[in-house]
């Protein structure tokens, strides 16, 4: 085996990995006979890291290997001085303490180490299921749809598909219907890899005109829920229809229009769920908003004055 750094050394493997090209794990290294005539003898006992649980019986091994070439380096005594067979009182209560103390303290790791398998099992678990929340941030159609819509239950909307309304039949209509009591919204669900489109207010305010036409009333707000850059970290994802305020500021006016980034809806669930901001206050924070919503933390939904969070219509 050559070394760069001690080129005048020679390994001897003592451990080597199960592959069919194997690395040392564990290696003694020596001065060749020559080196060792001419400069003195040389030895390295080199050892992983987890060899320390083990290291009272490696240096036992090396140290007799090394008493072989240095006898007075390395005296025999050494070993047997250590043996419970010629120690003193003191010794043997010293070392019984001592095994006492590193069993219960196995013990004890081996039990810390079962509670966190718990813990590990458990936040397992928990992934599972936060992979379901996540496709608000991930998913597009109708698993986004499906997500938005359990969202919106977790503030305790009623929701409907409006694909299984009659009414709706051969028109264009909206995603989902969600109303808290009288109150009714209509929202219109897109996801994108890239950002979002400023025409589907247009396409949802079809939507809205399909929905005064089957019903004999105008909706009391219209919500669009994009997922944009779908692909990206979110929170490295630009701002959602940046580049198109003079619409968002008429659709929030004319249609009491909002529109809602995935971000920020899965913000406010995770503060219900969680129990940082009560469901009432949540669809109070809906309701209110128009324009561009917008959600950092509980306390930006207990004032529920719009111009905190949401770009307010002008007027």
């Amino acid at each position: 085996m050559p070394l760069d750094v001690y080129p005048i050394r020679q390994a001897q493997p003592l451990l080597l990995e199960r592959l069919n090209d194997p690395q040392a794990l564990a290696a003694i290294f020596e001065r060749d006979e020559i080196s060792a005539v001419l400069e003195g003898y040389d030895s390295v006992l080199w050892l992983p890291d987890q060899a320390r649980s083990h290291l009272p019986d490696w240096l036992l091994w090396v140290f007799a290997r090394w008493r072989v070439v240095t006898p007075d380096a390395f005296p025999v005594s050494a070993e047997w001085e250590t043996v419970d067979e010629w120690a003193s009182a003191e010794e043997l209560e010293a070392r019984t303490a001592l095994a006492a103390f590193d069993a219960s303290e196995a013990q004890r790791l081996a039990k810390i180490k079962s509670q966190r398998l718990i813990f590990t099992h458990a936040l397992e678990n928990a992934a599972l299921a936060g992979n379901d929340h996540r496709q608000l941030l991930k998913a597009t159609g109708e698993s986004l749809e499906m997500a938005v819509a359990t969202a919106l239950r977790a503030l305790e909307f009623e929701v409907v598909d409006a694909d299984a309304l009659p009414e709706n039949q051969g028109y264009k209509k909206e995603d989902l219907r969600v109303s808290d009591g009288k109150w009714v919204a209509i929202v219109e669900v897109k996801g994108y890899t890239k950002a979002g489109k400023s025409n589907d207010l247009q396409q949802v305010n079809k939507a809205a005109k399909t929905f005064a036409r089957t019903t004999g009333r105008d909706a009391d707000a219209i919500w669009l829920v994009v997922n944009s850059f779908r692909e990206m970290d979110p929170a490295q994802r630009p701002l959602l229809i940046p580049d198109r305020p003079d619409e968002i500021a008429t659709f929030a006016e004319d249609d009491h229009g909002l529109i809602i980034d995935t971000r920020d809806l899965f913000k406010l669930w995770q503060a219900v769920t969680t129990g940082a901001l009560d469901a009432s206050a949540a669809r109070a924070h809906l309701r209110a908003s128009i324009g561009r919503f917008g959600f950092v933390g509980a306390d930006t939904a207990t004032d529920l004055r719009p111009e905190l969070s949401t770009e307010q219509a002008p007027g």
